[in-house]
């Protein structure tokens, strides 16, 4: 894993700039340091999901905004981006560093059922 650098773009839209250490890590990350996150689970749904559809409507911004993309993009050509880029594991991963107290690992929940 490497740090990647954010854009002046991507910086220029987060609400909290105690992120970027969060986000340039995960920036740098390749797909399989990225799977590691998927043991996790958030504990609040809710809470996860509000994040999520915030980080969401960034993440639309920025592709729109990119260049060779047109900012009047289709909700098929945002989730084509949207995949190809790993955005769903990369916020997974971004949940999981900022909030640690608010996810378990899968594998703690079935040790606590066994």
């Amino acid at each position: 894993m490497r740090l990647q650098r954010l854009t002046p773009e991507e910086i220029n839209i987060l609400d909290d700039l105690s992120d970027v250490p969060i986000l340039e890590t995960i920036k740098g990350m390749n797909e399989e340091e990225l799977k590691e996150y998927d043991v996790y689970r958030p504990i609040d749904m809710a809470f996860y999901t509000s994040e999520q559809n915030k980080w969401i409507a960034k993440e639309k911004w920025l592709v729109g905004t990119r260049i060779g993309i047109d900012p009047q993009a289709t909700p098929e050509e945002l989730i084509e981006d949207f995949l190809s880029n790993h955005i769903p594991q990369k916020y997974k991963a971004y949940f999981v560093l900022k909030y640690p107290d608010m996810v378990i690992r899968r594998d703690s929940v079935l040790e606590t059922v066994a």
